[in-house]
């Protein structure tokens, strides 16, 4: 399968919006090892959070061509939201929907509540001083930064997603959700076994001093 096509994105425009990276490549990789797999969940709905460039989701789309799968794109940025759109449609895709906003505000969490059979994520996980991961649409210094400033142990983010994991996963849904060392993926495991998920790592690799993680999240039988 050949490799998303995001030739129209311009080096300004990754000024602004985070560009494909090794981490990138590990969950697209993981994604392709998974794939029969998810498969076998029969997928109906997709959701990638966070969709940058449109890199992974339009990856995932070729995955499932041939499946019911739908996939939404959501992203807080304007920019890589409207950009996701273009490689979307660049690569062929028709079966989307991309939306500009915050997955966890209200009008999400009704729109997707326990519906998404397989989520995706590459959080902001670099530790960083919490006020870095404030997103100001009206200040673009803030756009690249909230693509990468986790916060406290690099996890204000992510935990917010474990806080809602079981609003939004559908009883046979999957997360893929990437981590590294220092945001502690044993304790992440701990966090989502309490409200009844198991946790897998799928994929490890260390990269420039950087331990990378992808790991699996789906409920407990």
């Amino acid at each position: 399968m050949e490799d998303p096509d995001i030739s129209h994105i311009t080096e300004s425009n990754f000024q602004k919006i985070y560009s494909p990276s090794e981490d990138t490549f590990l969950l697209c990789d993981a994604l392709t090892d998974e794939a029969e797999g998810i498969k076998e969940r029969n997928p109906k709905i997709g959701v990638e959070i966070g969709t940058g460039s449109g890199y992974v989701l339009a990856h995932v789309s070729k995955l499932f061509k041939n499946t019911d799968l739908f996939v939404f794109g959501i992203d807080i940025n304007p920019l890589a939201a409207k950009l996701t759109s273009k490689t979307l449609t660049q690569n062929g895709i028709s079966r989307y929907e991309v939306i500009n906003c915050n997955l966890l505000n209200p009008f999400a969490l009704d729109r997707f509540g326990s519906m998404i059979d397989l989520l995706i994520f590459n959080p902001p996980y670099v530790p960083t001083e919490s006020k870095e991961i404030q997103f100001n649409p009206k200040d673009e210094e803030t756009w690249i930064t909230s693509s990468f400033a986790g916060g406290l142990n690099g996890m204000e983010i992510t935990q917010k997603l474990i806080n809602q994991m079981d609003q939004l996963l559908s009883p046979h849904g999957v997360c893929y959700l990437i981590a590294i060392h220092e945001n502690n993926p044993h304790q992440i495991a701990n966090d989502l076994a309490e409200k009844g998920f198991r946790t897998i790592v799928v994929k490890k690799k260390r990269l420039r001093g950087e331990l990378l993680y992808v790991l699996k999240i789906i409920r407990k039988k």
